[in-house]
């Protein structure tokens, strides 16, 4: 809850700095048949929402987000979190930092920060270093993503491999694979994706989801 707090408080900050700056919302509504959470499943047929703001204060971008898987029968969670980046080197690289809150029913709140830098490269590669600030345990994720044009639609394909400290003695190494086609109609993206999800704790499995995204 006291980080809850302290991200709200940022966010009314950064609001008032960037009343002036150019400011851009967004909404997406998914149905997925499964979510899954660094290779843990958290729940299996859901309906997610999330609502975003990029803005630029400073010159740095600032993201305030807000996400939510609402299961049909399992466990829902939420996610608040506050994103700042900047690009360097002529826009070929990305600094990012953040935190974020999540909130998954029956467990304790997890609040992380972390430091991350991507590669306006072929195939745009990233890392990513997390913190647990309540057990001082970290995560560690890399990824790579490429978009194809295919004239009637897009194509993006990525993968995903992390490695996560569960306890000072136990970790999990998770892997993911995902291949989203989309179609932009000004404002307003359907799309569908298909990932493959795999991890120490678990057998390989198939997520299908299908959703929509708004900008304004």
């Amino acid at each position: 809850m006291k980080t809850k707090l302290i991200i709200a408080a940022l966010v009314c900050a950064l609001s008032i700095n960037a009343a002036r700056a150019e400011t851009q919302g967004s909404l997406g509504v998914m149905h997925t048949s499964d979510y899954y959470y660094r290779g843990a499943q958290l729940s299996q047929d859901a309906l997610q929402f999330n609502v975003g703001v990029d803005t630029t204060v400073s010159g740095l971008g600032v993201s305030l987000g807000y996400f939510t898987n609402q299961a049909s029968e399992d466990t829902n969670t939420d996610i608040l979190s506050l994103d700042i980046s900047k690009s360097i080197l002529d826009k070929t690289l990305t600094l990012a930092a953040g935190v974020y809150n999540m909130d998954t029913d029956g467990t304790p709140d997890l609040t992380e920060a972390y430091v991350g830098v991507s590669a306006n490269v072929l195939l745009n590669p990233s890392i990513k270093l997390f913190r647990d600030v309540s057990d001082n345990l970290y995560t560690c994720e890399v990824g790579v993503s490429h978009k194809f044009d295919l004239q009637v639609a897009d194509l993006t394909v990525g993968g995903a491999f992390g490695r996560t400290e569960l306890t000072d003695t136990t970790e999990r190494d998770y892997t993911t694979l995902r291949a989203r086609l989309s179609k932009s109609f000004d404002n307003v993206t359907p799309h569908v994706q298909v990932a493959v999800v795999d991890s120490d704790a678990m057998d390989s499995e198939t997520v299908l989801c299908l959703g929509v995204d708004f900008k304004f």
